[in-house]
């Protein structure tokens, strides 16, 4: 019996050494076809032989091509398997039907199908399958950019476990919008997408279509897409994703969002993500490099006028499926999204992280998580939501928008535009028995109709809180029901806090959810700042901010930079009187990252808390080389001296080599 299980415990050390073949290929602009060149050089094809020593030129090669089932069904196969690298070189590629270079199985009947094949999955998470733009490992140079045309369903296929994809961009070649309102050319191109017969055009459905486990995507920005950013396939889990600095600006429907009937089972984490201008159509080509500029989008339109919700980030699931766990921590931009800027309430939550987030202008609520457990901290949730009348940049069917409100009666927006969808209320916390929120050092300024909300998702008891500490709460006029935009309107006040309970008339056991304030300002709320309660709450008192704030009647904010208002100045009474000992889930930092001096200030900043710009030092993290004090940005880690990508790599006792299978 002995021998038989040494035998075995032999023949299992064996196992873990065996040497997993990975392979990393290129891909550059001037590569060969998988006939011509390996793929296993970066290097251009010289024009002559096969089977040369150089880079393919395009992903097709690597991924597949015209694939359908969400990639899964290629006509051509790719040559990567799960645990090889794809490192793309700066530059174009067109994903879709090509009528110059046709692709074996393309046909105009079928063009949404002309997608490129899904990622494989890596073996392990140890061993993930890795896309990545050349640049990704200092985060400099250009990205690569992926463009989807011909009404393609989706330029970027990632449904599997195990998989990286980093420094690349998604978009398409066109200004349309898919259901956007039609009428009129952005651009040149019809402001609506034609969807009905070839030729489509040169624009995409869906950027990103995702799912699965362990999946990290950093640095990835996906905007100007015809429908979604950010999508994952209906009735499809996801468990545990990191989505580090990823963009998702100018997508009509939604910048990152769920499929119906889909199942969270794990904790999806952003990690400094920028989410502005959803509902909105990005120009092409950009008018600006800067991706979060409002000058790069228009024709802007929501659910009360096409019925896209437009959000920012969303959990989209019908049948009240599990959400799982939900962190961002920033500094964040949640912002300028036609509909809610994060909205989790569509399904039952766990856990819920929120730290460091500007949300601001968005036109709907601009957060509703939904959570037994919320901590929302060291946050702007800047409510103006009527930002979007004065703006220009509704949606109109003709002519364009003309600035601050100032509509030609030939040409106004079209009917039934969003402004303070669903009350505008800032912040919507979904309560049920037992659920606990945690609101610290967040400065709230609402032109909607209440502040802080809760919703009823269950049977509350007397353990059901909402906790606020070190919070400024600046309120105004609700934009809604102002009588100079109204005529029916009440010209209410908007209220810091309100349970809206089983019906949104304050009944039933979540009417009386527990509202437990202190060390908080009060200003401009209704009744007199009637939330005001805590024994050391400054109530109707200015929170010292170093702007001005128009909260209405009539006159309202209507800059894209309120953060720029709200910072305090040294006579500010929220200075040096907050609490210091809370338990914060990601740090004690403000809102931009700045430390805190105890005794701590009330609000999302510090007294004299500017963004982080300092240089790092060796082996300190980093974003790109310009933020090292000395040497260069490799693998967000500052270094003296920057690794070249190895030829080989070791997994479990083994090696992987690019060399071929």
């Amino acid at each position: 019996m002995k021998k038989i299980i040494s035998s075995l415990m032999i023949l299992m050390m064996l196992f873990q050494n065996v040497a997993f073949s990975a392979t990393t290929y290129y891909v550059r602009t001037d590569g060969g076809t998988g006939t011509q060149c390996t793929g296993l050089a970066d290097s251009p094809y010289s024009g002559s032989g096969s089977n040369q020593p150089c880079g393919w030129k395009h992903p097709y090669t690597a991924l597949g091509s015209e694939c359908a089932n969400l990639g899964a069904t290629c006509t051509t196969a790719g040559k990567m398997v799960g645990g090889d690298t794809l490192i793309i070189g700066p530059g174009e590629y067109m994903i879709g039907y090509d009528p110059v270079n046709i692709i074996p199985g393309s046909s105009t009947s079928w063009t949404y199908d002309a997608t490129m094949g899904n990622v494989p999955s890596g073996p392990d998470a140890a061993h993930p399958t890795r896309i990545l733009g050349k640049g990704w490992d200092t985060l400099t140079g250009t990205k690569p950019q992926l463009w989807g045309t011909e009404r393609v369903a989706s330029v970027l296929n990632v449904n599997g476990n195990n998989i990286e994809v980093q420094w690349l961009d998604v978009t398409d070649h066109s200004s349309c919008g898919s259901n956007q309102p039609a009428g009129k050319t952005i651009d040149g191109f019809p402001s609506q997408c034609q969807r009905s017969t070839y030729p489509y055009g040169p624009h995409g459905d869906i950027g990103i279509m995702w799912s699965g486990s362990n999946l990290l995507f950093r640095y990835v920005s996906v905007y100007g897409m015809g429908t979604y950013g950010w999508e994952t396939p209906t009735t499809s889990t996801f468990g545990s994703n990191t989505f580090d600095h990823i963009v998702a600006n100018g997508n009509p429907f939604g910048g990152w969002d769920t499929g119906q009937q889909t199942n969270g089972t794990g904790t999806t984490t952003f990690l400094n993500p920028t989410v502005e201008w959803n509902g909105c159509q990005a120009h092409y080509p950009l008018v600006s490099p800067d991706l979060s500029s409002p000058s790069n989008y228009t024709n802007c339109a929501g659910q009360g006028q096409v019925g896209n919700a437009a959000d920012g980030i969303s959990f989209g699931a019908a049948g009240q499926l599990a959400g799982g766990n939900w962190v961002i921590i920033g500094p964040a931009s949640l912002s300028f999204n036609m509909g809610d800027g994060f909205d989790t309430l569509h399904g039952p939550g766990g856990i819920g992280y929120f730290s460091r987030i500007k949300a601001e202008g968005n036109g709907g609520a601009q957060m509703k998580p939904n959570g037994t457990t919320v901590y929302v901290e060291h946050s702007q949730l800047l409510g103006d939501c009527g930002w979007w009348k004065f703006s220009g940049m509704q949606a109109t069917t003709c002519g364009t928008a003309g600035a601050n409100g100032a509509n030609g009666a030939s040409c106004p927006p079209v009917v039934g535009v969003d402004y303070c969808r669903a009350n505008g209320d800032v912040l919507s916390l979904f309560v049920s028995g037992g659920s606990l929120a945690y609101l610290y050092n967040n400065t709230i300024v609402s032109n909607g109709n209440v502040a802080v909300l809760t919703g009823a998702g269950g049977v509350c008891d007397s353990s059901t809180r909402v906790y606020g500490r070190n919070n400024i709460f600046l309120g105004g006029r609700v934009f809604a029901q102002d009588t100079a935009y109204n005529a029916s309107g009440q010209n209410s006040t908007t209220d810091a806090f309100y349970n809206s309970g089983a019906t949104g008339n304050g009944d039933g056991p979540c009417g009386s959810v527990v509202w437990d304030s202190d060390y908080s300002i009060y200003i401009g709320t209704k009744n007199n700042n009637e939330d005001c309660t805590g024994a050391h709450d400054k109530c109707n008192v200015s929170p010292g901010f170093v702007g001005s704030i128009p909260m209405g009647p009539t006159t309202y904010y209507t800059g894209t930079n309120m953060t720029s208002l709200v910072y305090l100045t040294p006579s500010s009474q929220a200075v040096n009187t907050g609490i210091s000992n809370l338990t914060y889930h990601s740090g004690t930092n403000d809102s931009n990252n700045f430390p805190r001096t105890s005794p701590y200030d009330m609000g999302a900043l510090e007294l004299g808390s500017s963004p982080i710009t300092t240089c790092s030092q060796d082996n300190n993290s980093c974003e790109n080389s310009a933020q090292c004090c000395s040497g260069t940005c490799f693998a967000m880690t500052c270094v003296s001296t920057s690794p070249s990508l190895p030829t080989t790599r070791t997994f479990n006792g083994g090696l992987r080599g690019n060399l071929g299978r």
